[in-house]
């Protein structure tokens, strides 16, 4: 019979172990992943996969030096998802900060924050440090928010202390003494897992119920398409049949739904309209119907949604509205962003837009993040500070 030892380095999810020399490649790659490096700091210049190789090689012969070490952070599975590495470790007034970096094809799987917890964890309780120290960017809201979930308190913002993307941030400053560290979370919501999980039940079942012939595998898919519904209901707060309708919407094998946005500036400001449905702004635009041509479907949200006439002079971007911001719940969508040109028109809401108005990039008002996060806002200063600039794609 094998057991296997407690190791204080082991959560649930991941488990914190030394940088080895095989390391190398997997981080290799993460330096070509310009998201990934801006979201930990800044671009860097391309390395040579033999420096990345005499990289990794230091780091698995280095000694911590005090109490400032790197992790290497790995799934269940064996696999390399990230790094965390503690730093301005001051023995003497018990404080300690540290940066965390997860590889994107692993982002919003539980394990950054685990691994965090299992370094405050040895830190607090095995040697003595009294407080945690954070800087996330303010770009960088997922970070936010992860920090505010484990109980950090915002403490301080310095603005413009870095630059990205065409334009400046500012470090947000979190804190989190051992005391607070030591009290109950609240309950951690899964709605985004339970989501995500519920979108591919519910695609499995649509596309199996359009091909199944056998009555007994239908039977089968109609259970797994009604646990879907089940689970949407349970975390949207949406009722049954109303998510029902949703999700049947589109019969037959289950593709992701189109978003068009059009991007519109005036004197260097971006064009936003106020949803009446959350009351939060983002840019014109909307699911395009059948046989819309995808740059004429933005112009004509533009006009519907702003009261503006508006050309689109170039795709600025295609986005996978799942993977940033605030992910739609029962549907996965495409977001396709065209740079448009105003040509007449005036302000006017609609029905469905109780405010339209242009900000200037620093005074960018509460996005409603389903339909514009700040990633795709920030890549449409990008494109109107360089008119040459390529279309963004994910």
């Amino acid at each position: 019979m094998t057991t296997t030892t407690p190791n204080i380095w082991t959560g649930n999810l991941v488990r914190l172990r030394a940088v080895e020399p095989r390391d190398w490649e997997a981080f290799h790659a993460n330096d070509l992943d310009t998201e990934s490096q801006r979201a930990g700091w800044s671009i860097q210049f391309p390395r040579s996969e033999a420096a990345s190789k005499d990289w990794a090689e230091r780091e698995a012969k280095a000694e911590p030096l005090g109490d400032n070490v790197r992790f290497a952070i790995e799934n269940m599975q064996g696999e390399l998802v990230g790094t965390i590495n503690t730093q301005h470790c001051n023995v003497h007034a018990g404080t300690f900060s540290y940066g965390i970096a997860l590889f994107r094809p692993h982002w919003r799987k539980g394990y950054a924050r685990e691994a965090i917890q299992l370094v405050l964890r040895h830190f607090f309780n095995e040697l003595r440090y009294q407080k945690v120290n954070a800087q996330v960017y303010s770009f960088n809201d997922a970070s936010a928010r992860l920090h505010e979930s484990l109980g950090f308190r915002l403490e301080g913002r310095l603005r413009r202390m870095g630059f990205t993307n065409g334009q400046p941030f500012d470090e947000l400053h979190y804190g989190l003494t051992r005391e607070e560290f030591e009290q109950p979370l609240p309950a951690q919501p899964v709605r985004r897992n339970w989501l995500d999980w519920a979108r591919q039940i519910q695609a499995v079942a649509q596309i199996g119920l359009t091909y199944a012939e056998i009555a007994y595998d239908r039977e089968r898919y109609e259970t797994l398409h009604a646990l879907a519904v089940e689970i949407f209901a349970a975390y949207t707060g949406e009722e049954s049949q109303a998510v029902l309708k949703a999700v049947t919407t589109q019969p037959g094998y289950v593709t992701p739904k189109v978003d068009v946005r059009a991007a519109c500036f005036r004197e260097g400001k971006i064009l936003l309209v106020r949803e009446r449905s959350d009351g939060r702004w983002c840019l014109p635009g909307g699911w395009a119907d059948v046989g819309d041509v995808p740059s004429e479907a933005a112009a004509r949200e533009v006009h519907e949604e702003a009261g503006f006439v508006c050309q689109a002079l170039k795709l600025l971007g295609v986005f996978d509205a799942n993977r940033a911001g605030e992910p739609l719940s029962a549907y996965h969508a495409y977001k396709l962003v065209f740079l448009c040109e105003i040509t007449g028109g005036d302000a006017q809401a609609n029905h469905e837009t109780q405010g339209v108005d242009f900000f200037d990039r620093d005074e960018i008002p509460p996005l409603s993040e389903a339909r514009s996060d700040p990633r795709v806002l920030a890549e449409c200063f990008a494109h109107w500070d360089d008119g040459q600039r390529p279309a963004h794609f994910d």
